[in-house]
């Protein structure tokens, strides 16, 4: 884990399209405390075709060895991921605690479990605001990879705009979570 990590200003494109559909990778991977991503847009990237295979958001943040990212925050960014991947999925924090996200877009996150904004497995105590997601399945997600494990806890989202988008919000495991002022509109919305 490297702590204190500041990124932040560029435009990063993954190249999926060129480089094929079995090119897999997250466009940046935060493994750390007080991590902090801005004014970032990262594009092309997804998971690689081969059922199963993981990999391919565009910013992750996760916490390590049982241990959780604390603080992490990630503002004023936009991901577009690519068009032929198996699964997209916009930015993720995993097992994450206090940390705050705002002012996102995600365009495009429709393969797969094609959540634009996602928190995972046991993230707490997060906030999230002014999210955008468009062209995607899930705007909102609290994911948990393991079934009857509780999942993301006391988090609150407020400001979500979920624009020809399938579903605005989904929560797989958790509670005691809060959001508010969700705007769904499902027209264009991609097919999955």
């Amino acid at each position: 884990a490297a702590d204190n990590i500041r990124i932040g200003g560029f435009d990063l494109n993954m190249n999926k399209a060129v480089l094929g559909s079995e090119a897999a990778g997250h466009g940046v991977r935060l493994n750390g405390d007080d991590v902090q991503a801005v004014d970032l847009i990262i594009r092309d990237f997804g998971s690689r075709q081969t059922a199963g295979d993981g990999g391919g958001t565009g910013l992750l943040v996760v916490g390590s060895s049982g241990d959780k990212a604390l603080r992490p925050r990630l503002f004023n960014s936009c991901f577009y991921p690519s068009t032929v991947s198996s699964t997209t999925v916009g930015w993720l924090w995993s097992d994450v605690q206090h940390g705050q996200a705002g002012f996102l877009h995600v365009d495009g996150s429709n393969k797969g479990v094609g959540f634009a904004h996602e928190l995972k497995n046991d993230a707490q105590y997060n906030i999230l605001t002014s999210l955008v997601a468009s062209n995607s399945i899930i705007g909102l997600g609290y994911g948990q990879e393991t079934a009857g494990v509780d999942g993301c806890d006391f988090n609150l989202a407020q400001g979500v705009v979920a624009d020809a988008t399938v579903t605005a919000f989904s929560v797989s495991e958790g509670t005691y979570n809060l959001t508010a002022n969700l705007i769904h509109n499902a027209t264009g919305a991609p097919s999955g």
